[in-house]
């Protein structure tokens, strides 16, 4: 039997086994990226719909708004004028005393809906903060 041909033979099919070895891996890495990519998209998505909640004074459930995200809101005021603002994250809006108020958050991370006392106007562009009923916040996302 000639020895050198059966090694050449070895190495050859071993460097063509891990060639295959490398692709195979690279195309599942390739594969993982874009299900875990279009996952992603899918919760963005979710999160990124076009959502407008009104809250009014009289309505409890609908007293307050809880902000989602960090950035631009804007604000439809008793329906008729439109005002913007920006606030961040997990901040309480209520409407106290016929004006458009914010809670922060707790050192915890909790919100209280039922404290009047820390209750801080908000300062909106476009508008006037006086004599609120009723509010529509939409956010802007850019």
């Amino acid at each position: 039997m000639n020895n050198k041909g059966f090694a050449i033979t070895g190495i050859l099919y071993g460097v063509l086994l891990l060639f295959l070895m490398v692709l195979l891996s690279l195309l599942y890495v390739l594969v993982t990226r874009i299900n875990r990519l279009t996952t992603l998209n899918e919760e963005v998505k979710k999160v990124v719909e076009d959502k407008t909640i009104t809250v009014s004074e009289t309505e409890f459930t609908d007293g307050y708004y809880i902000t989602t995200m960090r950035g631009k809101y804007e604000l439809l005021v008793n329906d008729t004028s439109t005002c913007y603002a920006y606030l961040p994250k997990d901040i309480l809006l209520k409407i106290n005393n016929s004006k458009l108020s914010y809670l922060l958050p707790d050192s915890e991370g909790k919100l209280n809906v039922f404290d009047t006392e820390h209750l801080q106007e908000l300062s909106l562009i476009g508008c006037a903060n006086n004599g609120i009923t009723k509010f529509s916040i939409k956010p802007i996302y850019s």
